[in-house]
Protein backbone atom coordinates (compact mmCIF):
# COMPACT_ATOMS: atom_id res chain seq x y z
CA UNK A 1 0.00 0.00 0.00
CA UNK A 2 1.37 3.41 -0.78
CA UNK A 3 1.86 5.93 1.48
CA UNK A 4 -0.07 9.39 1.99
CA UNK A 5 -3.17 7.83 0.40
CA UNK A 6 -6.66 9.63 0.28
CA UNK A 7 -9.59 7.39 0.14
CA UNK A 8 -13.06 8.58 -0.29
CA UNK A 9 -16.40 6.27 0.61
CA UNK A 10 -19.60 6.72 -1.40
CA UNK A 11 -22.87 4.80 -0.57
CA UNK A 12 -26.21 4.60 0.18
CA UNK A 13 -27.42 5.00 3.51
CA UNK A 14 -27.23 1.30 5.44
CA UNK A 15 -24.39 0.21 2.33
CA UNK A 16 -21.64 0.39 5.40
CA UNK A 17 -19.62 2.82 4.55
CA UNK A 18 -19.24 3.96 8.07
CA UNK A 19 -18.29 0.41 9.09
CA UNK A 20 -15.27 0.09 5.82
CA UNK A 21 -13.88 3.58 6.74
CA UNK A 22 -13.00 2.79 10.26
CA UNK A 23 -11.55 -0.71 9.28
CA UNK A 24 -9.08 0.84 6.85
CA UNK A 25 -8.64 3.65 9.28
CA UNK A 26 -7.07 0.79 11.15
CA UNK A 27 -5.13 -1.78 8.58
CA UNK A 28 -2.98 1.22 7.04
CA UNK A 29 -3.16 3.53 9.66
CA UNK A 30 -4.87 6.52 8.68
CA UNK A 31 -6.62 9.22 9.61
CA UNK A 32 -10.48 9.68 9.00
CA UNK A 33 -12.49 13.22 8.50
CA UNK A 34 -15.98 11.91 9.54
CA UNK A 35 -18.29 14.68 7.58
CA UNK A 36 -21.07 13.19 9.31
CA UNK A 37 -19.47 13.72 13.00
CA UNK A 38 -18.56 17.20 12.21
CA UNK A 39 -21.55 18.11 11.01
CA UNK A 40 -23.28 16.66 14.18
CA UNK A 41 -20.35 19.45 15.96
CA UNK A 42 -21.18 21.91 13.92
CA UNK A 43 -24.96 21.72 13.83
CA UNK A 44 -25.02 22.64 17.74
CA UNK A 45 -23.64 26.07 17.18
CA UNK A 46 -25.27 26.56 13.87
CA UNK A 47 -28.79 27.11 13.48
CA UNK A 48 -28.79 26.18 9.78
CA UNK A 49 -26.61 23.31 9.98
CA UNK A 50 -28.65 22.04 12.34
CA UNK A 51 -32.28 22.42 10.73
CA UNK A 52 -30.89 20.85 7.51
CA UNK A 53 -29.65 17.87 9.61
CA UNK A 54 -32.94 17.39 11.01
CA UNK A 55 -34.20 17.30 8.03
CA UNK A 56 -31.92 14.49 6.67
CA UNK A 57 -30.96 17.41 4.22
CA UNK A 58 -27.06 17.20 2.48
CA UNK A 59 -24.99 20.10 3.93
CA UNK A 60 -23.87 22.90 0.68
CA UNK A 61 -20.47 22.76 -0.34
CA UNK A 62 -19.15 25.53 1.74
CA UNK A 63 -19.84 23.57 4.61
CA UNK A 64 -17.68 20.97 3.23
CA UNK A 65 -14.93 22.70 2.30
CA UNK A 66 -15.21 24.52 6.54
CA UNK A 67 -15.12 20.88 7.58
CA UNK A 68 -12.54 19.51 5.57
CA UNK A 69 -10.10 22.89 5.66
CA UNK A 70 -10.47 22.62 9.65
CA UNK A 71 -9.48 19.25 10.26
CA UNK A 72 -6.86 18.46 8.18
CA UNK A 73 -4.06 19.37 9.94
CA UNK A 74 -0.06 18.19 9.69
CA UNK A 75 -0.76 14.90 12.26
CA UNK A 76 -3.74 13.65 10.40
CA UNK A 77 -2.35 13.27 6.72
CA UNK A 78 0.93 11.87 7.90
CA UNK A 79 0.20 8.38 6.30
CA UNK A 80 -3.40 9.67 4.61
CA UNK A 81 -7.15 10.11 5.55
CA UNK A 82 -10.81 8.23 4.79
CA UNK A 83 -13.21 10.65 4.05
CA UNK A 84 -16.45 8.78 4.94
CA UNK A 85 -18.90 10.60 2.76
CA UNK A 86 -19.12 13.04 -0.30
CA UNK A 87 -22.43 14.49 -1.96
CA UNK A 88 -20.91 16.07 -4.64
CA UNK A 89 -18.27 17.08 -7.64
CA UNK A 90 -17.24 20.52 -5.96
CA UNK A 91 -16.56 18.65 -2.73
CA UNK A 92 -14.80 16.15 -4.44
CA UNK A 93 -13.09 18.68 -6.07
CA UNK A 94 -12.24 20.18 -3.21
CA UNK A 95 -10.82 16.91 -1.41
CA UNK A 96 -8.13 16.83 -4.72
CA UNK A 97 -7.22 20.22 -4.27
CA UNK A 98 -6.15 19.67 -0.94
CA UNK A 99 -4.55 16.29 -1.59
CA UNK A 100 -2.30 18.53 -3.87
CA UNK A 101 -1.50 20.89 -1.97
CA UNK A 102 -0.15 18.54 0.93
CA UNK A 103 1.52 16.50 -1.76
CA UNK A 104 -1.09 13.52 -1.07
CA UNK A 105 -1.95 11.18 -4.02
CA UNK A 106 -5.33 12.39 -5.92
CA UNK A 107 -8.59 10.91 -3.92
CA UNK A 108 -9.33 7.11 -4.65
CA UNK A 109 -13.10 6.46 -4.47
CA UNK A 110 -14.76 3.17 -3.08
CA UNK A 111 -18.47 2.72 -4.05
CA UNK A 112 -19.77 0.21 -2.31
CA UNK A 113 -22.82 -0.33 -4.10
CA UNK A 114 -26.56 -2.55 -2.87
CA UNK A 115 -29.89 -2.87 -3.57
CA UNK A 116 -32.72 -0.43 -2.91
CA UNK A 117 -34.63 -3.25 -0.92
CA UNK A 118 -31.65 -3.81 0.96
CA UNK A 119 -31.46 -0.09 2.17
CA UNK A 120 -34.94 -0.36 3.50
CA UNK A 121 -34.24 -3.42 5.35
CA UNK A 122 -31.11 -2.07 6.88
CA UNK A 123 -32.15 1.08 7.71
CA UNK A 124 -35.72 -0.05 9.00
CA UNK A 125 -33.63 -1.90 11.51
CA UNK A 126 -31.09 0.88 12.67
CA UNK A 127 -31.23 2.24 16.10
CA UNK A 128 -28.72 5.00 17.54
CA UNK A 129 -27.73 6.36 20.51
CA UNK A 130 -29.07 9.90 20.95
CA UNK A 131 -26.10 11.20 23.09
CA UNK A 132 -22.65 9.87 21.23
CA UNK A 133 -24.95 9.24 18.08
CA UNK A 134 -23.65 5.85 17.86
CA UNK A 135 -25.57 3.16 15.52
CA UNK A 136 -26.52 -0.04 16.40
CA UNK A 137 -28.40 -2.76 14.22
CA UNK A 138 -29.43 -5.85 15.31
CA UNK A 139 -26.18 -7.73 16.52
CA UNK A 140 -24.79 -5.16 18.05
CA UNK A 141 -23.96 -5.27 22.15
CA UNK A 142 -27.44 -3.43 23.68
CA UNK A 143 -29.51 -3.74 20.30
CA UNK A 144 -31.93 -6.37 21.50
CA UNK A 145 -32.45 -4.03 24.67
CA UNK A 146 -32.25 -0.69 22.78
CA UNK A 147 -30.00 0.73 25.50
CA UNK A 148 -26.71 2.14 24.50
CA UNK A 149 -23.82 0.04 26.83
CA UNK A 150 -21.56 2.88 26.75
CA UNK A 151 -24.53 5.81 27.78
CA UNK A 152 -26.87 3.87 28.90
CA UNK A 153 -29.10 6.04 27.01
CA UNK A 154 -32.05 4.51 25.25
CA UNK A 155 -32.40 3.77 21.45
CA UNK A 156 -33.96 6.01 19.56
CA UNK A 157 -35.04 5.69 15.01
CA UNK A 158 -34.40 8.43 13.43
CA UNK A 159 -37.05 9.63 11.74
CA UNK A 160 -35.64 9.53 7.92
CA UNK A 161 -34.57 5.58 8.51
CA UNK A 162 -38.57 4.85 8.61
CA UNK A 163 -39.27 3.08 5.55
CA UNK A 164 -41.79 5.53 4.58
CA UNK A 165 -38.52 8.22 4.38
CA UNK A 166 -36.27 5.75 3.36
CA UNK A 167 -37.77 5.50 -0.46
CA UNK A 168 -37.04 9.10 -0.72
CA UNK A 169 -33.20 8.99 0.23
CA UNK A 170 -32.87 6.82 -1.59
CA UNK A 171 -34.02 8.33 -4.64
CA UNK A 172 -31.92 11.60 -3.73
CA UNK A 173 -28.97 9.79 -2.68
CA UNK A 174 -28.84 7.83 -6.02
CA UNK A 175 -28.84 10.50 -8.18
CA UNK A 176 -25.52 12.25 -6.56
CA UNK A 177 -24.03 8.75 -6.56
CA UNK A 178 -24.53 8.23 -10.09
CA UNK A 179 -22.49 11.46 -10.95
CA UNK A 180 -20.00 10.66 -8.44
CA UNK A 181 -19.73 7.44 -9.72
CA UNK A 182 -19.14 8.54 -13.25
CA UNK A 183 -16.67 11.37 -12.34
CA UNK A 184 -14.08 8.97 -10.53
CA UNK A 185 -14.63 5.91 -13.17
CA UNK A 186 -13.60 9.46 -15.46
CA UNK A 187 -10.63 9.79 -13.85
CA UNK A 188 -9.66 5.98 -13.02
CA UNK A 189 -9.78 6.64 -9.47
CA UNK A 190 -12.69 4.69 -8.52
CA UNK A 191 -13.07 1.08 -6.77
CA UNK A 192 -16.65 -0.49 -7.08
CA UNK A 193 -17.26 -3.10 -4.27
CA UNK A 194 -20.58 -5.10 -3.61
CA UNK A 195 -22.00 -4.24 -0.56
CA UNK A 196 -24.53 -7.04 0.02
CA UNK A 197 -22.43 -9.49 1.81
CA UNK A 198 -21.07 -10.08 5.30
CA UNK A 199 -19.15 -7.34 6.59
CA UNK A 200 -16.22 -8.97 6.56
CA UNK A 201 -16.53 -10.46 2.64
CA UNK A 202 -17.46 -6.51 1.62
CA UNK A 203 -14.01 -5.66 3.87
CA UNK A 204 -12.04 -8.26 1.70
CA UNK A 205 -13.13 -6.73 -1.57
CA UNK A 206 -11.66 -3.75 -0.66
CA UNK A 207 -8.71 -4.85 0.74
CA UNK A 208 -8.11 -7.10 -2.39
CA UNK A 209 -8.65 -4.18 -4.67
CA UNK A 210 -6.55 -1.94 -2.85
CA UNK A 211 -3.83 -4.13 -2.90
CA UNK A 212 -4.46 -4.70 -7.02
CA UNK A 213 -4.66 -1.24 -7.31
CA UNK A 214 -1.34 -0.11 -5.90
CA UNK A 215 0.51 -2.67 -7.12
Amino acid sequence: MRKKIVLIMLGLPGSGKGTQAKVLVKKYNLSIISIGEKVRQLAKKDKEVNERQLKGQPQPDEVFHRILQEALTEDNIKNGFVIDTIVSIPQAQAAEKLAEEHNLHAPLAIYIKIKPETVIDRLSKRFICPSCQEIFYPLSAGYKEKICPKCHEKLIQREDDKPEAVQRRIWENQQRLDILEKYFSGRGELLTINGEPFVEDVTKEIFDKLEEKNK
